[in-house]
């Protein structure tokens, strides 16, 4: 549940608060979700490497993204903590869909 509830209204309050425009915001967010894709795209790799770890690892990618906002409001900060939780949402996103398939009988 923590990697789904920063969305929309976290998302966009977050940016106001670095001081993001509307229109800043959806360029910093573009720039940002180039390298979670690469991130999302490599998971295979990524899971290997990191095993048991993977939630763990999110997880703590996803708290440093969210100390930044806590810590200071200065727009390079922000660009680096929009690029945290966006890492880790992505991340996170094929392990959970892996859970679900391991733990889901499929019949047709």
């Amino acid at each position: 549940m923590l990697f789904m509830t920063y969305s929309d209204v976290v998302r966009q309050s977050t940016a106001a608060h670095f001081g993001f425009t509307g229109e800043s915001f959806s360029y910093i967010f573009a720039l940002v979700l180039i390298p979670t894709i690469v991130i999302s795209y490599y998971y295979g790799r990524l899971s290997s490497l990191a095993a048991d770890r993977l939630p763990s690892l999110a997880s703590l990618t996803y708290i440093l993204g969210f100390a930044v906002v806590l810590f200071t409001n200065n727009l390079a900060f922000g660009i680096l903590s929009f690029l945290l939780v966006c890492a880790a949402q992505e991340s996170i996103k094929p392990f959970v869909l892996s859970l679900v398939n391991k733990n889901t009988d499929s019949h047709a």
